[in-house]
């Protein structure tokens, strides 16, 4: 017979043979004082988790605070029983992930006390051994995806939303009772102690921000939820002791079924943070936990609630949170504000947040929605600085695709410009800055402003995408790949980025090693037309131009973009079929009439056709219109033919690229 000490009690093997009981994911070991998640163990203190225990001992009947207080507090003990019992029910509440508005685990009942909800299920341990055998006593299973309802379970993450549990009143689920009253009884949860303090990681710590669940139970609150995500992100890359995975690979988990440790390794992160967001009125309630992501162990769990005025402090204070539990550095990558960011509007706030939804989406369509919305916030606070820079941000995605880069360079100035004097650190803000500074050559002051951005906001996804396309015009190719290869370890699931990485080694003439890393992209996204038609130019500039064509099509009839045309009438230029390439002219010139095409998206077509005339002309045109393609100028392979043409040379001095670059090691 075995022995378990605890005082002066005794538990025999019979004892020990009904000690785990199961809720969704969830484990407690009544014996040993654990709770535990997919077998992965959860950090609960002692007073949290003889509520909980209680609370098994009668499920579906309300506990009561007095019980509660007799049960957790020997007579003579002089605390605040009330404040203390709230206390510990929502630390055992983050520890479950439950919330107290829609209760899936814990129901509070109002003026008496606490009652378990969920379905139950318990574990019969023989002596010496434990074992996976479940017998549910509802009569349904409770293992596997359907019963996990927790936030991070599998049933939530796959998109869908369980309802809470329906209590059976009439179920006493006696047997569960017995132990668990037995073992309370006995004291042996009363001298359980816990220690598992968190260990600090040497090195920096790979971090994840996986989407934050959408608990509204409203499918339009998503975009506050993905916001919320992509603040928290960027509030912890501040941090210098972590790396953290950029939001545009975060996001490729919304909705996942793919397990903590297959993240973990598809990310090569050591860390996962997982959280969820209830809006209620003018209140947000975010609860987060921190994870060991290949083990799938919890380290730690909070909850937190503000007014919505406070969301920005609420993002801060969380942040700070996660980096101090692993035990970052609390020295930020760059100043910080030296006073928290002022309160919001609420109304602002969440126009911002749809704003940034939409503008995430990086298509026309969904760039001018965002505009709206970030106009909307601007003029909802006029002191809100992170509306100002979406302001800009979405004014120069717009130009040289709706209208001239010129005339979205004077809105997009503007509004940056307030959005800095509002709020110096803003890091959208100096990477909208920097693109217009680009905008107008002045290369130096664009790298200074590209440094500030990424030296605000590592992670951010666009800023390193432009800053090494920066130095890929400026003609520092090694910089550049470098550059490119920095980012894409921390955002390796983002095709753009990939894509994009190709660029290097097309201006530099490997175009073998371009369409490699095109294919690399399509890989990920096989639907991705700009990779399709890099390939497409590439092919062209290597002489297989029947191949070029090919591909280019394919990537028209994906996305019938202007420029996509006009590549397709340089190849037939090139290859000698005239009429084909003049037909490609008249399609845009047609276009044309209806709507904006830029002059850089025709240029190709004379270039092709070797009319040096005509592809001057354009070329003028597009620098008077600061078209983004004229910074290629150096760089791209394209313009080969005319490049020794004095008028060339005048071109490249307008523009800033024979003057002294923004590096000492190199021109721009």
């Amino acid at each position: 017979m075995t022995w378990r000490h605890s005082g002066s009690h005794k538990v025999s093997e019979r004892d020990e043979s009904v000690g785990f009981i199961h809720f969704g994911p969830f484990e407690v070991d009544l014996q040993g004082g654990e709770l535990r998640r997919h077998g992965h163990t959860i950090k609960l203190q002692e007073q949290p988790f003889r509520i909980l225990a209680l609370l098994l001992a009668r499920p579906g009947q309300v506990v009561g605070r007095e019980e509660i207080r007799e049960k957790l507090w020997p007579p003579g003990t002089f605390v605040d029983f009330e404040h203390s019992i709230a206390t510990a029910v929502k630390k055992l509440r983050l520890a479950l992930a439950d919330d107290g508005e829609i209760p899936r685990y814990i129901e509070t009942v109002h003026r008496q006390g606490y009652r378990f909800i969920a379905p139950l299920g318990v574990t019969s341990v023989e002596p010496g051994a434990r074992t996976s055998a479940d017998f549910v006593i509802s009569g349904a299973p409770l293992t596997g995806a359907g019963a996990e309802v927790a936030g991070g379970s599998k049933a939530v993450r796959r998109g869908q939303t369980p309802p809470p549990p329906r209590p059976s009143w009439w179920r006493r689920w006696w047997a569960i009772a017995l132990a668990v009253a037995a073992l309370v009884a006995a004291g042996y949860l009363g001298d359980r102690r816990f220690s598992s303090p968190t260990q600090s990681p040497s090195g920096p710590v790979r971090l994840a921000v996986l989407p934050f669940l959408n608990l509204s139970g409203d499918p339009q609150q998503e975009y506050f939820s993905d916001g919320m995500t992509e603040a928290l992100i960027t509030e912890l890359g501040r941090f210098s002791s972590l790396r953290l995975i950029s939001r545009t690979s975060a996001m490729h988990y919304k909705g996942t079924t793919k397990t903590l440790p297959q993240i973990a390794q598809e990310l090569n992160v050591d860390v996962i943070v997982e959280g969820s967001v209830i809006r209620s009125g003018d209140k947000v309630r975010i609860t987060a936990q921190l994870l060991d992501a290949k083990k799938d162990q919890h380290i730690w769990a909070a909850g937190y609630e503000r007014d919505q005025h406070d969301v920005l402090a609420l993002q801060e204070e969380l942040g700070r949170d996660i980096a101090r539990e692993i035990n970052a550095q609390l020295m930020p990558t760059s100043a910080t504000h030296a006073h928290p960011r002022p309160p919001v509007s609420p109304e602002a706030f969440q126009s911002y947040l749809q704003g940034r939804y939409y503008y995430n989406k990086r298509t026309e369509e969904g760039v001018q929605t965002g505009l709206h919305y970030f106009e909307a916030a601007a003029q909802q606070d006029p002191n809100f600085a992170p509306a100002y820079a979406g302001i800009a941000l979405c004014y120069l995605d717009l130009g040289d695709n709706t209208l001239p880069a010129s005339q979205a360079m004077i809105p997009a100035r503007k509004a940056v410009t307030r959005a800095l004097q509002l709020d110096p650190d803003w890091a959208q803000a100096h990477s909208a800055m920097a693109l217009l500074e680009l905008a107008e050559w002045r290369w130096a002051s664009a790298e200074q402003e590209f440094k500030r951005a990424l030296e605000l906001n590592p992670t951010d996804d666009a800023t390193n995408l432009e800053y090494a396309l920066f130095l890929a015009q400026a003609g520092r190719l090694d910089q550049a790949t470098s550059q490119f290869q920095q980012a894409l370890e921390n955002d390796p699931l983002s095709v753009p980025l990939s894509s994009a990485a190709a660029i290097p080694a097309y201006y530099g003439g490997r175009y073998n090693d371009a369409i490699d890393q095109y294919q690399r992209a399509l890989n990920m996204d096989p639907g991705y037309f700009r990779a399709i038609e890099g390939i497409g130019v590439a092919l062209a500039l290597s002489g297989n131009y029947a191949q070029a064509i090919q591909e280019l099509e394919k990537a028209r009839a994906i996305e019938d973009v202007p420029e996509i045309s006009g590549f397709l009438g340089y190849v037939y230029g090139r290859w000698g079929k005239r009429a084909e390439a003049a037909q490609m002219l008249r399609n845009l010139t047609d276009r044309a009439e209806t709507r904006f095409v830029s002059p850089a998206d025709i240029l190709p077509i004379p270039l092709g056709l070797n009319d040096k005339e005509e592809a001057f002309r354009l070329l003028s045109q597009a620098c008077e219109l600061h078209s983004d393609n004229i910074n290629a100028l150096r760089m791209d392979p394209i313009f080969d033919p005319i490049r020794a043409d004095a008028r060339f040379q005048d071109l490249e001095r307008r523009i800033g690229l024979l003057e002294p670059g923004p590096s000492s090691s190199s021109s721009p």
